[in-house]
This record gives C-alpha cells, structure tokens and sequence, in this order.
C-alpha cells in the first residue's frame, strides 16, 4: 500500500511538470495574440471602475461611459506610442554623431594609456570600435518597437469589446471582483508614480542640458513598470550620453544623484504607503516571476510581472489544495 502511493505521488509530481512545460511552451508559441490580449485585460481592469463611477456619479448613460473611457485609453496609448516612436527616430537620426564622439573618446583614453606607459595597438583597437554593432542594433530595436506599438491597435480592439461587452448590472464573482479591484489600484497607482518618476527625471536632464531628455524621461516611465531591475536601469541610462556629450565632470554626478535620490523618494516612500500590501507578494516570488515571464513574453513579459502573478497569487489562495502555495508566494511559510 506504501509503495503504491509513493508511485501514485510521483506519478502526480511527473504529470504536474510535464503541465508547467507544455503550459509554458503553449505561453511562447501564442505569444503574438496572447500577449495583446493580456494587455488588454489589464487596461480593461483599470477603465472598468471608471466606467461604472461616471455611471453612478456623473450619470452617464452605458454608451457613452464605454466611448468616454475607450477614448481616453485610446489617446494614452496613441500619445505614448508617438512621443516614443519620435524619439527613438531622432536618436537613430544622430547615431552618426555619437559614433563618432565613442570614437573620440576611445581615442583621448588610449592616448592617455600611452601617457601612462601603455603601448597599445590604437588603430586595431579603434576600427573594432569602429564596427560595434551598437548603432546597428538601436536600428533593429527601433524596428522591433515599431512591430511592437504596431499592436496597440490590437489591443484598443480588445479593450472596446471588453468593455462593450461587460454587463452593467450582473453579478461578478468574488474572485473577479478581488482580481479587478487589487490589479486596477496597483496599475493606477504605478502608472501615475511612474509618470511622475519620468517626468522628473526628463526635467532634470532639461535643465543640466543633457540630449534626448525626453527619450530617457519616457524610458523611465516605462522601466519603473519593471519592479527593482527597472529603477536601476533607468538611473544609469543617462550616463554614457552625458560621458559623450560632457565627460566626467559635476554634470554627470549632479545628474545621477538626483535621479537617484528622485527613484528612493517615489519608489521606496511614496510607492509602498500608496500601495500598501495591496499584491501581498513576497520580493523573492517577485524576482523568480519576473525572470520566467522575461523568458517566456521577453521585455512585455517583465512589465506584465507583477499584475498576472498577483492574479495567479489570488487565484491560489481560493482553493483549499493550492492555498499553500499562495501563502509561500506572500512569504508567509
């Protein structure tokens, strides 16, 4: 009897992997219509309580509470889009220049080894710099960017539908209700912190006279959605234009410090009284979604992180078998 339910448990271990690979190759092969898909969602998740509030408060009849919401999820996406596209364009349109600024700055470095009594193979040295396929590569990420928006009118489509086909005065399930009330707070919260970070840091590369400000400024709104990778990310992505443009001087560590100081004061003051406990999830559990999403939906993946895990978190924790498992995601063991 023993022996049999050790074979019946590692029968059930066996199947129960072989699910979690099939569910994730299933993952990376219906990528291209999951991903905007599961976007959607999360929009709908936060334009569906604004939906139902310009019903009750501002006495909007359905339609027109569907079209307001859907428009102004539009215009968020469409100006985002825009201002990235715009400026990805202008950096790929000045790849030139600063090519030749590394080249410069290569060659004030080797010249200053051969100071120091280092004799070093300058012009080898300098047609590999020559040929580094950076620029090459903001071209292709440009490209992938562009694939990449080219779906937002994807997702609009799921978002109008979704919302469309919501009924005003049914029911909802205590699961859905909970998924939609933590998921909708913790994008609004962070979509707001976000733009906040990002646009402070754009204003101060303003005012320190740093190129493509905005560029950054956008880049880290969108990093900050990438929980404790992205914030890091995005206060080192100024350095090498301010080292191209300026050098090593107080510019680069003025900018730097307030960047950083900006990132300590939202994300970790602002961001856990706002949000509280609200995704009940431990940093660890964080980190190991955050890389298996990363590997499965790439960068979109990293970003969706945290909302589906709190999803599958909620999920868990509703069913007696599984509820183990949704206390060791929360860290509670």
């Amino acid at each position: 009897m023993t022996q049999s339910r050790l074979e019946n448990r590692v029968s059930q271990y066996c199947l129960l992997f072989l699910t979690a690979v099939a569910l994730t190759m299933s993952l990376i092969y219906t990528r291209p219509v999951l991903l905007p898909f599961v976007f959607s969602i999360f929009f709908f998740a936060v334009a569906s309580p604004a939906v139902h509030w310009l019903q009750r408060q501002a006495r909007f009849p359905r339609w027109l509470a569907v079209a307001t919401m859907f428009m102004a999820v539009a215009f968020v996406c469409t100006m985002l889009t825009a201002m990235i596209l715009f400026s990805l364009e202008d950096f790929v349109r000045g790849a030139d220049v600063y090519k030749v600024r590394i080249v410069e700055m290569s060659r004030s470095l080797l010249e200053r080894a051969a100071g120091l009594g280092y004799e070093l193979d300058q012009s080898t040295l300098l047609d590999k710099v020559r040929s580094l396929p950076v620029f090459s590569f903001a071209r292709q990420v440009t490209g992938g960017l562009t694939t990449l928006f080219g779906n937002v009118f994807l997702v609009l489509i799921f978002v109008l539908f979704l919302l469309a086909g919501e009924q005003a005065d049914k029911n909802s399930h205590p699961v859905l209700e909970e998924v939609l009330k933590k998921i909708s707070g913790y994008l609004l919260v962070k979509f707001l912190l976000s733009a906040a970070t990002g646009f402070g840091v754009a204003l101060i590369l303003l005012t320190f006279d740093i190129e493509l400000a905005v560029l950054i400024g956008l880049l880290t709104f969108l990093l900050n959605f990438i929980p404790n990778v992205g914030s890091l990310i995005a206060t080192l992505l100024p350095i090498p234009l301010i080292l191209l443009e300026y050098g090593v001087g107080g510019r680069l560590f003025g900018v730097v410090i307030l960047c950083m100081a900006l990132q300590v004061l939202i994300g970790n003051v602002l961001e856990p009284r706002l949000m509280g406990e609200s995704m009940d999830l431990h940093p660890v559990t964080i980190l190991v979604f955050l890389m298996f999403w990363g590997l499965v939906w790439g960068i979109a993946g990293m970003f969706l992180a945290v909302p589906i895990t709190a999803v599958i978190k909620i999920v868990l924790s509703r069913f007696k078998p599984t509820r183990p498992v949704a206390e060791l995601m929360a860290g509670r063991f």
